[in-house]
């Protein structure tokens, strides 16, 4: 038997356990890692007023994000809603729902997801996480689709044109309803 399959081998039967006891020192003693609990996320109150959407990029504001287009996407038993906001209008309800979209020059473009994949986003990247709301469904094509991020989101992406900047997002997604996207 070579050394790799021995090893494996007692691992598998106790590996870093003593005598009826763990390896690890008791909880408390001075040689245990002690970790702080996470803290858990303040409730978001759907009651209170959204505030203010506020996108900021290294503490300068972002301005002009006032087109918006919104869609609902549905993926099995998965459903989504998404508010992408863009500082110019050139985005089509066809291409938001096919999700066959190109970026136009100069373009900044943040989102706020809703349901199974709830977060924020700028440019390509995508933050998975937050306190959003949804705050208004629609259910007909042309209705306003509201989101609210209740709290700052703030994430550094590691890819597109903000790569390596510290992004903060908060407040209201407000676009027009395109329609569904079913995959």
């Amino acid at each position: 038997m070579n050394k790799l399959a021995v090893v494996a081998a007692l691992c598998v039967f106790g590996c870093g356990k003593d005598k009826g006891g763990s390896a690890d020192p008791a909880p408390g003693s001075a040689t245990a890692p002690v970790a702080a609990a996470p803290a858990a996320p303040p409730p978001v109150d759907p009651n209170t007023p959204c505030p203010a959407l506020a996108v900021t990029v290294d503490g300068t504001p972002l301005s002009g994000l006032v087109h918006g287009k919104g869609v609902t996407m549905v993926s099995g038993s998965y459903t989504t809603h998404m508010v992408q906001l863009f500082n110019h209008d050139k985005s089509t309800c066809e291409e938001i729902v096919s999700g066959r979209r190109s970026s136009q020059p100069d373009e900044i473009a943040v989102k706020a997801f809703h349901g199974a994949s709830p977060g924020v986003g700028i440019d390509v990247f995508t933050q998975v996480q937050g306190p959003l709301t949804l705050d208004k469904p629609a259910d007909k094509v042309g209705e306003p689709l509201e989101i609210c991020v209740r709290q700052p989101i703030t994430f550094t992406p590691n890819a597109g044109v903000y790569n390596g900047k510290k992004v903060s997002i908060v407040g209201k997604f407000t676009g027009t309803f395109c329609g569904v996207n079913k995959s």
